[in-house]
């Protein structure tokens, strides 16, 4: 049996392909135990799950996974990787009105490129992340470079700022844009 962890997040979008996925893998492995952060979506119909969860529950949820799933926002990302995962990163997509636009696919694709996280575009490409696992799932996986996870945080702090302060957008870009060159070299 392998406990999943699957989170998706606070924001008001809902996010319905991965509460399907958490359904589909709790039917078709029903030895799994899948819980599912559901935030804004339905509630899912076979997983556990729920709508929101404190952080310290959150922390909890993680520290029992085998397998932890997030969605593409940096502070789970970074939760996760705290707690010693290196996690499956199923980033919400726009195109399924899942997000404004497509930030967490392209924060999740950089995290991938420098190997802190499994990247699944799709539900398939969970699965696939999941059936390459070994025993340890997305456990013991987490890197343990202080820089990779120093730049993850404060991207997650800076991506925060942006979206409580509009008004200081351009020189949060900027700064993001120097990480990420820093982050290149």
């Amino acid at each position: 049996m392998r406990v999943i962890v699957v989170l998706v997040g606070t924001d008001h979008h809902p996010f319905e392909r991965a509460v399907r996925w958490a359904d589909d893998r709790q039917r078709s492995h029903p030895q799994d135990r899948v819980f599912i952060q559901y935030g804004k979506s339905r509630e899912p119909r076979l997983a556990t799950g729920e709508a929101f969860v404190s952080p310290q529950r959150l922390r909890q949820l993680v520290a029992e996974a085998d397998i932890v799933i997030t969605h593409g926002g940096p502070g789970t990302i970074s939760d996760a990787r705290q707690a010693g995962h290196r996690p499956i990163v199923f980033p919400r997509d726009p195109q399924h009105g899942e997000h404004v636009d497509d930030h967490q696919q392209r924060f999740a694709a950089w995290c991938a490129r420098r190997g802190l996280v499994g990247f699944a575009a799709t539900s398939s490409d969970v699965d696939e992340a999941i059936a390459r696992l070994g025993e340890s799932g997305t456990r013991g996986l987490a890197l343990a470079d202080p820089a990779a996870q120093a730049a993850v945080a404060r991207v997650g702090e800076l991506i925060d700022g942006l979206i409580q302060r509009p008004e200081s957008g351009r020189r949060t870009i900027r700064r993001l844009l120097r990480i990420g060159q820093r982050a290149g070299r």
